[in-house]
């Protein structure tokens, strides 16, 4: 049930705590916006809780890649993916969360127009510094976007009310070495969470230790732990 359908109804506890709370005001950062994964499991699966009204309503969307787009055609791009819409409008007021920036990962001066645009969509959209960097890159980029974002300061937490989160997809490392290297990048970042995606036994955790990594799959809609991004 979302809260928006909580109008004058007393609900019974067992149905309040069935009740998904709707997360504080964010901004969502995607790398690799232009890939196939970004437009066919993210987006949808962004627009489902869109649905669902359980998105911030001042939540936007960053999409970086390295092609050239404008956000008139990044928007155009996933707009495919969003067919199931009840209706026009409904794809339009979602598609306007979007905007779009594009370089190279290694260069510093991306980041630095990242910096920018996000300090400015935080004034519009009243975003406290809460962040949100989706890595769905090849995996050998998530070291080097890890330490562009340590560098330029963005991973790094804005504010009393503000945190960052680091998402990286699977696979974590090509053997033991290298997950340890990227463990030691990504830890230097606070805060991270570990995707996997497990066909066959779904959701499950891959460190006990540490209760800020969790794990989850991609079927839009499978609730799983976690802060703001609690679904895929």
């Amino acid at each position: 049930v979302s809260p928006a359908t909580a109008l004058s109804k007393i609900y019974t506890i067992e149905e309040l705590c069935l009740m998904e709370k709707i997360p504080e005001p964010c901004g969502i950062v995607i790398f690799g916006a232009s890939g196939d994964l970004t437009r066919r499991k993210l987006i949808p699966s962004l627009f489902k809780l869109f649905e669902d009204n359980v998105l911030p309503p001042d939540c936007y969307i960053i999409g970086v890649g390295r092609t050239r787009l404008t956000a008139a055609a990044f928007q155009k791009g996933i707009e495919p993916e969003l067919m199931n819409a009840p209706s026009a409008k409904t794809r339009a007021a979602f598609l306007r969360r979007f905007s779009y920036l594009s370089g190279d990962y290694a260069d510093l001066n991306l980041y630095k127009s990242l910096d920018e645009r996000i300090a400015a969509l935080d004034q519009v959209h009243h975003v406290k510094g809460r962040h949100i960097f989706y890595f769905s890159t090849p995996p050998e980029l998530y070291e080097t976007i890890a330490e562009r974002l340590r560098v330029s300061g963005l991973s790094l937490s804005r504010g009393k009310e503000g945190w960052v989160r680091i998402v990286v997809e699977k696979p974590f490392g090509r053997d033991l070495a290298s997950a340890q290297n990227l463990n030691r990048a990504i830890r230097e970042d606070r805060l991270c969470y570990y995707v996997v995606d497990d066909p066959v036994n779904g959701p499950r955790e891959i460190h006990k230790d540490h209760p800020r990594i969790i794990c989850t799959n991609h079927n839009a809609g499978k609730r799983v732990s976690g802060g703001p991004l609690n679904r895929s």
